[in-house]
């Protein structure tokens, strides 16, 4: 009796399961001073692109771009506007362009824990590595560090509704003043729309999760049973159709002596 397996590994190909995105959404730079700000003189328009592939229904790696502007204080005068902030503080307003260019690893949690579904809400977190770098003077290029989680929402099997929450990390001296910090960086939230290019459902071999607990886990036993019957009854029944041939068979071979008729 051969029994399929409901739960197997693998990937897609090449030319398979890219994406591309876009996203917009506010943002707020922390540094050396901008804790002394009201919280919405430090929030800001945030943007972002980005495109990447899926390996696995839980494995995907993207690159990713994001921007545009920060707002903060400054001390020194670093990307000051000239405009006073807090006079009793020393504190002057501080505006500069930058971009944050990042590759990250990203894991598709629902489909590792839950088995792959893709009309779903799926939660992936993911974490990278970059350049932020900003064009003002005084300029800075730095390494960046970034940790977040990209929501995704099934809209049809061209396009997923976005949430990007993320955190980004880089060295204290990025804005041109360095203080108590070992870091500053950027908390951004932002949505946006993914277009999946070449899209398949995962039909080869792929990891799927077996159902844990409740209703899927009781479908899942009704519908391994209904196959294993069924299995059964399509055995037995070639056996009883595999005799009858044998049956026929030998009575052509072998026939039956016929009664002799003596006058």
């Amino acid at each position: 009796m051969n029994v399929k397996a409901q739960y197997r590994v693998g990937g897609s190909g090449l030319r398979e399961n890219w994406f591309i995105g876009a996203g917009f959404g506010a943002q707020f730079f922390y540094g050396d001073h901008n804790r002394q700000m009201y919280f919405w003189d430090r929030v800001v328009p945030a943007y972002e692109l980005h495109a990447g592939k899926w390996f696995t229904s839980g494995l995907g790696l993207r690159l990713a771009l994001n921007g545009l502007q920060n707002h903060g204080v400054t001390q020194n005068g670093s990307h000051g506007t000239g405009e006073i902030y807090d006079a009793s503080k020393w504190l002057e307003k501080q505006e500069f362009g930058y971009m944050n260019v990042h590759g990250d690893v990203m894991f598709d949690l629902m489909n590792m824990i839950e088995g792959y579904d893709y009309q779903r809400w799926h939660v992936i977190p993911y974490v990278g590595l970059g350049m932020m770098f900003t064009w003002e003077v005084p300029r800075s290029n730095e390494i960046s560090a970034n940790l977040g989680i990209f929501n995704t929402c099934y809209i049809n099997e061209s396009f997923d509704f976005t949430i990007d929450v993320r955190g980004s990390m880089v060295n204290d001296r990025f804005d041109g003043e360095q203080g108590g910090r070992s870091d500053e960086g950027m908390l951004t939230l932002a949505f946006g729309l993914i277009y999946k290019i070449n899209y398949t459902d995962w039909n080869r071999p792929r990891w799927e999760a077996p159902p844990r607990r409740g209703p899927r886990r009781a479908d899942a036993a009704k519908r391994l049973t209904s196959e294993l019957r069924l299995s059964e009854y399509d055995a037995l029944k070639k056996y009883k159709d595999d005799r009858e041939v044998v049956r026929q068979e030998v009575a052509v071979l072998v026939p039956l002596p016929s009664a002799t008729v003596q006058l």
